[in-house]
């Protein structure tokens, strides 16, 4: 026997009643509700809900059971009854940080140290509890590049390795841009989602240095517009994203040189990065 009072009696007892019913012990058992006052009650708030468990016989006649009885009965079903916990949420996951390169080769000693710092950059924020997403552990054989590039343009932090290479490189100009856009082009927001080192042979100083670059894709930009109607779907896509972006280097590469990043593969490296963590500290 169970019971409930106040003003939302009924209110309480239902789930119970509803537990009941569906308990898996043979045949459903019938399940009478009724009312009683307690005599101090003044209101009917005071009112309480009994539910009283009726065992049917073996010809199938109700039979009452005594308190004692049906509460022995009920609490033996109760017993039975198993409630599901959810699970616990997981505790919060490693931060997030990605890595943005130009994937490098061993063609030179450039391209060596290019690789050489991110692979040493990747496994030191790796010990110290950064969950790393670069291209190596995010993508498998079939995946597609232009996912991937998406999930850097959502990033919340993206460190950003700018070497001559990255700064030609149309998918990483691409991602570049991409988290420019999604700052709506603020350079506070720009800065903040993004974590620059800059290699030796990446100039952009000065606006002859940048300038560079903008002429770079500005000549690319013109070339595919004199070509644009021999262009493939994919090829028109890119023209047409370009038309936005190639404007914005310069503006891109002056909000990168505002911030006091490491410079060069010494410096980089310099007490197990101690730069780049200060940085992503901040």
């Amino acid at each position: 026997m169970a019971a409930s009072w106040g003003e939302n009696a009924e209110g309480l007892i239902d789930p119970l009643l509803e537990a009941l019913r569906r308990l898996p012990v043979g045949q459903a058992p019938k399940i009478e509700q009724t009312k009683r006052f307690r005599a101090h009650a003044v209101s009917s708030s005071s009112a309480s809900v009994t539910p009283r468990l009726v065992r049917s016989s073996p010809r199938g006649d109700a039979v009452s059971l005594s308190h004692g009885a049906a509460e022995k009965a009920e609490n033996a079903s109760l017993n039975k009854l198993q409630i599901t916990v959810p699970p616990e949420l997981p505790p919060n996951g490693k931060p997030e940080l990605f890595v943005s390169y130009a994937w490098g080769d061993n063609s030179s000693e450039t391209a060596r140290k290019r690789g050489q710092v991110v692979e040493q950059l990747c496994g030191k924020l790796g010990n110290e509890g950064w969950n790393i997403i670069r291209d190596k552990n995010a993508m498998r054989s079939g995946d597609l590049i232009s996912g991937f590039m998406k999930r850097i343009s959502l990033a919340d932090r993206v460190i950003v390795v700018l070497s001559d290479k990255y700064l030609h490189s149309t998918y990483c100009m691409t991602e570049l841009y991409s988290i420019y856009q999604r700052s709506v082009g603020e350079k506070e927001d720009f800065l903040r989602r993004i974590t620059p080192i800059v290699l030796d042979d990446a100039r952009f100083g000065t606006w002859r240095d940048r300038l560079v670059y903008t002429k770079y894709w500005r000549a690319e930009f013109e070339e595919m517009e004199l070509n644009f109607k021999d262009l493939g779907e994919a090829d028109f896509r890119f023209y047409k994203s370009m038309q936005e972006w190639h404007n914005r280097i310069g503006d891109m590469l002056a909000y990168l040189n505002d911030v006091l990043a490491p410079h060069g593969f010494d410096d980089i490296v310099k007490d197990n990065f101690a730069g780049l963590r200060q940085m992503l500290s901040g």
